[in-house]
């Protein structure tokens, strides 16, 4: 297997808890066959970026194992951990709400 490809898996099953072809061409909205190709030659760059989009990983890292393994530069340690949890959030609709809830709070808290 491609070492970008075993990067992205190690990845995912570590701060996703996503295993399996068939998931992760699932949640990256791909097909298994295209995943199966990026298992022999490499990942696209835009398959790299599609999955910083989507899980937060650092596609730099992904394509060259070189750099922070997430996305977070220039986030401070809160950001980075709503960041976290928000990507564990599947469903679009539940996202949705869950920024609506984010909303909502920030309109109604306390100004310094």
């Amino acid at each position: 297997m491609n070492e970008t490809m075993k990067r992205l898996y190690e990845f995912l099953k570590t701060n996703h808890k996503l295993e399996g072809q068939s998931a992760v061409a699932a949640r990256l909205n791909m097909s298994p066959q295209t995943l199966n190709n990026w298992e022999g030659r490499g990942i696209s760059k835009n398959g790299a970026l599609q999955a910083q989009t989507i899980f937060g990983c650092n596609a730099h890292w992904i394509i060259s194992g070189v750099g922070p393994k997430m996305a977070t530069e220039g986030l401070n340690e809160k950001e980075t951990e709503l960041l976290r949890i928000f990507r564990k959030i599947e469903s679009d609709k539940a996202q949705e709400h869950a920024l609506r809830v984010l909303e909502t709070f920030a309109a109604h808290s306390f100004r310094r």
